[in-house]
């Protein structure tokens, strides 16, 4: 098996709702989803992370999807399976990151 070679990512979508009001206990379910789409010659793939997170009893006023696409050279690797797994693990810190991230900063308390 070769290596899947990274070529960058692009968040395709973000969107946070967040009409919570004061210091509040939420409850949260998450979502998630992964593929990968191929080129026809399976030299090149995309893979897109999806992650869907909201309150349970309030989902109107508090949710959060991202969705990233990470972008990949796959030429040498032949088993589908192997690609999947590893483009996941490729993507998916970068995607937790950013969502650290962007939720820190939204939720600042000044």
């Amino acid at each position: 098996m070769g290596d899947l070679v990274f070529n960058g990512i692009k968040v395709e979508e973000l969107d946070l709702t967040n009409k919570i009001e004061g210091a509040v206990s939420l409850d949260i379910s998450q979502r998630a989803s992964f593929n990968v789409k191929y080129t026809r010659d399976d030299k090149k793939c995309a893979a897109t992370l999806t992650i869907d997170m909201m309150d349970k009893n309030q989902p109107m006023d508090f949710n959060f999807k991202i969705s990233a696409v990470a972008f990949f050279d796959c030429d040498q690797l032949s088993d589908k399976k192997e690609i999947h797994k590893k483009a996941y693990d490729e993507i998916f810190p970068h995607v937790r990151s950013m969502v650290i991230t962007f939720l820190t900063i939204n939720f600042i308390v000044l």
